[in-house]
């Protein structure tokens, strides 16, 4: 039987709990600030390789833009300074996307 009626159907906090609930672990909850957002999600998890860690954080979403993706790298760069993310990446495996991105000629703009 199917109970559409149930007043739990209306109820706020029960439909808060479930939205909550229903998000992926990488998605943004409500009423979560931009940067706990971030450091849930972006901080370098115990035990995480600093390798594993660079292919994760500068691995691009598929629903994310150009320009979301570079504002996603530029703020954690300023959350987390030290992170071997961006000291420890001579070879630009992981963050040449990232840096073709973010130095791109923009319109208007001469190859001077």
């Amino acid at each position: 039987k199917v109970y559409p009626d149930l007043e739990m159907w209306k109820d706020d906090k029960y439909l808060k709990t479930i939205a909550e609930n229903s998000l992926e672990d990488d998605e943004q909850r409500p009423g979560e600030s931009t940067d706990d957002f971030y450091d849930r999600v972006y901080a370098q998890k115990p035990g995480e390789s600093n390798d594993d860690y660079k292919k994760r954080v500068y691995t691009k979403k598929t629903d994310e833009t150009d320009e979301e993706y570079v504002t996603r790298i530029t703020t954690l760069r300023k959350m987390f300074p030290d992170s071997p993310a961006w000291t420890d990446d001579d070879s630009l495996s992981h963050s040449i996307e990232y840096y073709k991105l973010l130095y791109k000629q923009q319109p208007g703009e001469t190859s001077e």
